[in-house]
């Protein structure tokens, strides 16, 4: 395939980074996210006069990623994916360890929810769409994600506070 930037180079440049770190929230494998972020990349360059023409084309790459990535967590939960042996692919930004813990200790929809929509900067009707619910079952999935994180990581403040005293 002859390749001519014509906006597509831009794109890549300035959303990688960002779709992979969403994908990575969805996935939890850093191995995994690279790949499906990569795919997601691919398929808005092979229908790049079409992508090029919607209105937001990072928005067509990171809802191509996320969906990607809900796939995946489905197959994985089904067994269809083996899990790597390998150790996952660093990560280049700073986490909060507890906040990480916390957000792993969502059920997989309040997790999904939360991701998409703070994350990765989603707006509820397009969590719905990716995660195939109402816009109202996002909401109360954000509702009871928030809280389960706060009292998780208030927790956590407490158990750190009993530390140093």
């Amino acid at each position: 395939m002859a390749f001519r930037d014509d906006g597509f180079e831009r794109l890549f440049r300035a959303e990688y980074s960002s779709v992979l770190s969403a994908v990575r929230w969805t996935v939890r494998d850093g191995a995994v996210a690279e790949e499906l972020t990569q795919e997601a990349f691919t398929r808005a360059l092979q229908r790049w006069r079409r992508v090029s023409r919607h209105p937001n084309p990072a928005a067509w790459v990171r809802l191509t990623a996320l969906r990607l990535a809900v796939r995946s967590n489905k197959r994985r939960r089904a067994g269809d994916l083996l899990v790597p042996a390998w150790a996952a692919a660093s990560v280049d930004e700073p986490h909060d360890l507890d906040l990480l813990r916390a957000i792993d200790d969502l059920s997989e929809q309040q997790r999904l929810a939360v991701v998409l929509h703070h994350l990765a900067d989603l707006a509820v009707d397009e969590v719905a769409d990716v995660m195939n619910v109402s816009n109202g079952t996002v909401k109360t999935h954000l509702s009871r994600g928030r809280a389960n994180l706060e009292s998780a990581l208030a927790e956590t403040e407490v158990e750190v506070d009993d530390v140093t005293r």
